[in-house]
This record gives structure tokens, sequence and C-alpha cells, in this order.
């Protein structure tokens, strides 16, 4: 499992930290893990490249993810189509531009960098 803490999520994801949380709190988003040692959360970058994938419509392959954390990110997938937010509503949302303006070719290039740490 690779984890990439806040900061690098922020990177990967086309929206900032408000939203980000806004969007955990809605079970739009999985939830980082705690850490034991501190009280910051990390993501698994395979569960963040798959809920980007699946969000966005993405060209790329899903990431080999483990049932449970696969039926995370469709459960929050599915939380989006059920209100509304797929697609188009991402864009209406705001959720398909960003503070840096990254478009759906910067997500894409975004996927899989393995810049996060394997635990």
């Amino acid at each position: 499992m690779r984890v990439i803490n806040k900061t690098d999520l922020l990177k990967k994801l086309p929206f900032k930290k408000s939203t980000l949380y806004q969007r955990i709190n809605d079970g739009f988003f999985p939830a980082g893990i705690l850490t034991p040692v501190s009280a910051h959360a990390v993501w698994d970058e395979d569960v963040v490249d798959a809920w980007l994938i699946l969000a966005y419509g993405l060209n790329k392959p899903m990431p080999d993810l483990h049932p449970e954390d696969l039926a995370v990110v469709k459960s929050c997938i599915a939380r989006l189509q059920r209100d509304g937010l797929q697609r188009d509503g991402l864009q209406r949302d705001g959720l398909a531009t960003s503070n840096n303006n990254k478009s759906t070719d910067n997500i894409q290039n975004n996927i899989h960098n393995n810049k996060g740490k394997t635990i």
C-alpha cells in the first residue's frame, strides 16, 4: 500500500481542502486512515486513484484494490450518482475545476505517479 498525506492528496484532486472535508462528511470521498504515530490522516493512493478514475470516467486502468477498499470507493461513487453530482454535476458543483484549474487531462496525469510512501 502506498500512502499519501493531505498535501499530496490535494495535489491530485481537482478541489480545495474545504471541499475535500465536505465530500468526506457527505460520503462522496473515502476518508483517510489515521496513523498511530500522529493525529494526521493519510490516504491509500490506489484508493484515491480508483475514485478519480470512476468519478471522472478517466481512461486509465483501475488499481488492484482489496475488495473492501473497492467497495468503499464504489459506495462513494454511488452516492455521487444518487445525489446528481456525477459528470456534469461535478462541474456544476465545482469538482471539475479547482484552485489550480486542473483539467481532466491533468487529473489523469496525476494518477499512478507513485509519489506515495510504501507501508
